[in-house]
């Protein structure tokens, strides 16, 4: 290998050490993390939601949401993200205080149980002869 070759080489690799050092020294905080999971969980629902009541098999349960429904999808869509990047906003800057992180956990998962509750409630219409009947009476109940 030539000398040029072999500066090149020598300084690309410690440029990508001095890189690789940067990034592995950052650390992620968990609440910031769960706070942007809320905001996906969110979107996934509001996606979902829309997709249910399109389909004629659900109406939206949120009565400040509704008239953007009738509005249009956009309308609906946009403002459900807006109204949770607000609050998401707002929990990150209270996410260090004790009751901001019991609201972060909170958040979390009642999320997850509403994305549950919609995967439950699609595998009962697309195949309602494989769905445990317990499962079946669950989503009955929530409904």
């Amino acid at each position: 290998m030539s000398l040029k070759k072999k500066k090149t080489w020598t300084r690309s690799k410690e440029s990508f050490l001095n890189f690789w050092h940067n990034i592995s020294s950052k650390k992620i905080e968990k609440d910031s993390c769960l706070i942007w999971c809320i905001f996906l969980l969110s979107s996934l629902d509001a996606v979902l939601t829309l997709t249910w009541i399109k389909s004629g098999l659900a109406v939206e349960a949120n009565p400040f949401l509704e008239p953007f429904l009738l509005m249009g999808d956009c309308a609906f869509l946009a403002t459900k993200m807006l109204l949770t990047g607000a609050a998401c906003i707002i929990l990150y800057f209270n996410r260090k205080l004790q009751f901001g992180k019991i609201i972060i956990c909170a958040t979390i998962v009642v999320y997850g149980l509403l994305i549950l509750y919609h995967c439950l409630g699609a595998w009962a219409v697309l195949d309602p002869n494989n769905i445990p009947r317990f499962i079946e009476k669950l989503v009955i109940w929530l409904a």
